[in-house]
């Protein structure tokens, strides 16, 4: 597309004619668009149990400190968390992060 072009310096001339982008050929859909957000909210989720997990063995609350298989299992799941985005429809790491950051200050 002419924006994304501009955008990579692209000039659309011959010489770049025989090179490809990949966010050129990945299209948007429905099912990716629901696979993203659906994607989104399970890193949400694996962040903030995982993260509460560690705390509550480390610290604790007014109740006590969990055992500390907790803070084993929550560091598991906050892995989890890092490997999640790689399962994200398109290949732009900078644009998914990017996402990511805005999706969970909302």
């Amino acid at each position: 597309s002419t924006i994304n072009n501009n955008m990579t310096g692209n000039d659309g001339g011959a010489a770049d004619s025989d090179s490809t982008n990949k966010d050129d050929a990945f299209q948007w859909t429905a099912v990716t668009i629901v696979q993203s957000i659906g994607l989104f909210g399970l890193a949400g989720l694996a962040e903030i149990m995982g993260g509460w997990m560690v705390w509550m063995a480390l610290r604790g609350n007014s109740s006590g400190k969990k055992p500390w298989w907790y803070a084993v299992l929550g560091s598991l799941v906050l892995i989890l968390y890092g490997i999640i985005p790689c399962f994200q429809p398109t290949d732009n790491f900078g644009r998914i992060y990017a996402v990511y950051g805005g999706f969970f200050i909302l």
